[in-house]
């Protein structure tokens, strides 16, 4: 697991909140509950999975339209990231907080486990050859489709 989280979970509450209200959105304890569930979690979920996760913590019961919805903000404010997954027919999406280093993913085709890597080898690979052709990277998302040593076993 790449090194996730390098704040408190109160100060990454913190400059959410900050960066809410400077949009003209209240404090909602939906949203807190959403941040604390991704916060505390060293893996990517699905919304179902924050939806249990949250009921399980919190004894409440959100829907999931308001999951979807407060992901969607979170999404559009580059506080959360998502996995999508190529030709998954639920069309499932998976999230973490967009708080960690630069990692790239190694997803399982069969069970959807996601392993976290880092190499920088590849990374500077990744530059040389923008460099080589002239472009200018903004940002990138390597994701490496397979099967997991587990799933190789059956």
């Amino acid at each position: 697991m790449i090194s996730k989280i390098t704040i408190t979970f109160g100060s990454f509450l913190e400059k959410v909140d900050f960066t809410l209200k400077s949009l003209g959105l209240n404090h909602s304890q939906n949203r807190t509950f959403v941040l604390h569930v991704l916060y505390h979690c060293d893996e990517h979920l699905s919304a179902k999975d924050i939806i249990q996760k949250i009921h399980d913590t919190f004894s409440c019961k959100l829907s999931q339209t308001t999951v979807y919805n407060i992901i969607n903000l979170f999404e559009k404010l580059q506080i959360v990231n998502s996995l999508s997954l190529p030709n998954d027919i639920e069309k499932q999406k998976f999230y973490e907080l967009n708080a960690s280093y630069h990692h790239d993913h190694l997803i399982c085709k069969k069970c959807y486990k996601i392993v976290e890597f880092y190499d920088n080898e590849l990374e500077c690979l990744q530059d040389s050859f923008c460099v080589e052709k002239k472009f200018i990277s903004l940002s990138h998302s390597l994701l490496l489709f397979g099967f997991c040593e587990e799933c190789q076993k059956s």
